[in-house]
């Protein structure tokens, strides 16, 4: 939970419904029985108090460099598996949950983890369908004549509508990745440290919602005053 998120300003602790942001995700996590250590990486001694009240450990404070709006989640990883090796503890593989998905459930993240013990993969994240703004539709824009041109040049053969002729495609929500440790001890930011053959596990796109703006979040505050998603 980095500090200085410029988007929405402190979002990871954003009031929703009475609660900070973080403590969803913190929840859901705390209520399994399968994770070793809860742990918190963050740059804010504020951020770092609130999550000891919510059951959580703070046993380092994030560096300023991995704090900024370019740090990349597996260095942040690294760093914490370097803190422990440092203190005699290791561990083989972490489970990163980010404070901004407050609606994943402990159910995915035990069907994450039972992937990856079962099978012989390296690593495994949430993913969703891309419903909407599909890239065959992405376009270019000229900023002085407003002119687009398409971004991706198509096959022969293939079309950009009608929607059903378009393959089905999708992405990684970010709201949980599942990684060996292997992966983290040998960095590669092509492959974002998910290996060549990292497997996804669909959920649906409000399960998988992510907090970037503020319809985001007002999207979550709604769905979890309505729902019973813990």
């Amino acid at each position: 939970m980095r500090s200085g998120s410029t988007g929405i300003i402190h979002k990871n602790i954003s009031d929703v419904n009475g609660l900070p942001l973080f403590t969803y995700a913190a929840r859901t996590l705390t209520s399994l029985t399968c994770i070793k250590e809860f742990i918190v990486s963050t740059d804010s001694q504020r951020y770092a108090e609130l999550a000891l009240e919510a059951e959580l450990q703070v046993p380092f404070t994030r560096p300023p460099h991995l704090a900024d709006n370019k740090a990349r989640l597996h260095y942040v990883l690294k760093h914490a598996l370097n803190f422990f090796d440092e203190q005699g503890q290791h561990f083989d593989a972490v489970l990163s949950v980010q404070a901004t998905a407050p609606l994943i459930r402990a159910a995915t993240l035990e069907k994450m983890i039972a992937i990856f013990h079962d099978t012989d993969c390296e690593a495994i994240g949430t993913g969703s369908f891309i419903s909407h703004g599909h890239p065959y539709l992405a376009k270019q824009l000229d900023p002085d004549s407003n002119i687009v041109q398409n971004f991706l040049a198509l096959a022969p053969g293939q079309q950009r509508y009608p929607r059903q002729v378009r393959p089905e495609l999708y992405y990684f929500n970010g709201a949980a990745f599942l990684r060996d440790r292997k992966l983290l001890d040998q960095i590669d930011d092509d492959t974002n440290c998910l290996g060549l053959e990292p497997r996804m596990l669909l959920i649906d796109e409000m399960e998988g919602l992510n907090i970037d703006s503020e319809f985001d979040l007002q999207m979550a505050e709604m769905f979890l005053k309505n729902q019973d998603v813990l």
